[in-house]
């Protein structure tokens, strides 16, 4: 894991999801009343849930900015948003790599050097990246990145990793305490003290890095945006599709997000399962969330086509 991610053992714990992962990163941080996170109005659950909960339990000050103004701009505009909304109070950064809902590729590492020279911790959800990007930790020099392995890995279910950087790790407590809770030698050995886990699933996790290794992210990558290129450029010829996720190639990942003018989500979505195309249904303003992975073909590209040429 800390191979694909370019980081240390000493700097990656296993966990079950990115869920957990974040989870042991906001409790973990000595949080007051009155502290800020920065973070977007893009984040899923898993990321957001735990900076909600300290906001309602210890007072913090959580900001959830709205990225659509600053997307037709630029990832420079995002940056600069995320700028205006630091002050001296502001103890943490925390944004998606990508985001779940509408594929947005943030510009993380302006990010985190921005949270580095305000002095503020940099908080990464890589759930949606590890396994469809390239992720280099010592590149973003992010403080901390967790990731869920059974999305984009392909990994089994209930496997994920936390890493928090040897230098940033004084900062963070553990939340779950067992024997070596406080061995700090150990490194982020100490944030995996949740008793005991899943052998079959850890090596379920081993598989599937030696599956990918043996492909290249770089491959896979490749793969993924020639595929996304082929279903955005099809619904482009659609007059009735709405693209719902950024056009612009700097803020583009595998995942497509879109909508059929006067087709509900749920209806669009039904009508793809029909055909044999998983995809999620978000809302009728925003449709229908699709991940091109290298388990799909072109083919299976030009079957969303046409459903989405078809449905009414």
């Amino acid at each position: 894991m800390g191979r694909l991610v370019s980081a240390s053992v000493e700097e990656i714990a296993l966990v079950q999801n990115a869920t957990m992962g974040m989870n042991f990163l906001g409790h973990g941080l000595d949080l007051a009343s009155g502290d800020e996170v920065v973070t977007t109005a893009q984040e899923p659950n898993g990321g957001i849930s735990v900076f909600r909960l300290l906001a309602k339990r210890r007072g913090i000050v959580l900001k959830e900015l709205p990225l659509e103004p600053a997307l037709a701009s630029g990832p420079e505009a995002v940056v600069r948003l995320f700028a205006h909304a630091i002050t001296p109070r502001t103890r943490a950064v925390m944004f998606s790599h990508i985001t779940s809902g509408l594929g947005i590729k943030l510009p993380a590492r302006e990010l985190c050097a921005l949270a580095r020279d305000r002095g503020a911790l940099s908080l990464v959800d890589g759930a949606q990246a590890v396994g469809q990007i390239q992720v280099d930790v010592q590149e973003l020099a992010c403080d901390a990145y967790v990731a869920s392995p059974h999305k984009w890995l392909m990994a089994p279910k209930g496997t994920g990793f936390l890493y928090i950087r040897r230098s940033a790790q004084d900062r963070f407590w553990t939340t779950l305490a067992s024997g070596a809770w406080n061995d700090r030698e150990k490194g982020a050995f100490r944030f995996m003290q949740y008793g005991t886990g899943s052998v079959p699933a850890v090596e379920g996790l081993t598989a599937a890095l030696q599956f990918v290794g043996r492909l290249g992210i770089a491959r896979i990558e490749r793969w993924d945006a020639a595929l996304t290129t082929r279903l955005r450029e099809g619904l482009t010829r659609n007059s009735r599709a709405r693209l719902s996720s950024p056009a612009d190639p700097r803020f583009a990942a595998a995942i497509t997000t879109f909508r059929i003018e006067g087709v509900p989500a749920k209806k669009l979505q039904d009508a793809l399962w029909a055909r044999k195309v998983r995809v999620r249904a978000q809302n009728d303003a925003r449709g229908v969330r699709l991940s091109a992975h290298l388990y799909v073909s072109p083919d299976d590209v030009d079957r969303v086509l046409e459903v989405a040429a078809t449905v009414r």
